[in-house]
């Protein structure tokens, strides 16, 4: 199974998105929150800290789990859980 961290960067009431690359596998050109892949040897908080400084160049100080989302577009070969984050600052 996959794991993904995904950031809700949340400022003033406004939530900052991302768009995806075209060349990517998986809901390619869409918006979607920044994120990525949970490496085996990190846990999901090192894994949103990395993939966050990775993605957009902010590192999340201030932070709270919410949510986890099963992709229901995933198939039973490749499933995929999202781990969604709230960062505040």
């Amino acid at each position: 199974m996959r794991h993904i961290v995904n950031a809700l960067l949340v400022r003033k009431g406004e939530v900052l998105l991302a768009r995806r690359s075209s060349h990517r596998t998986t809901y390619a050109g869409l918006w979607s929150f920044p994120g990525d892949h949970q490496e085996p040897d990190e846990t999901l908080t090192k894994a949103l800290i990395k993939e966050v400084r990775e993605e957009i160049g902010v590192t999340p100080t201030t932070f709270e789990f919410i949510t986890t989302i099963n992709d229901p577009n995933a198939g039973e070969i490749d499933p995929a859980i999202y781990h969604m984050y709230v960062v505040t600052a």
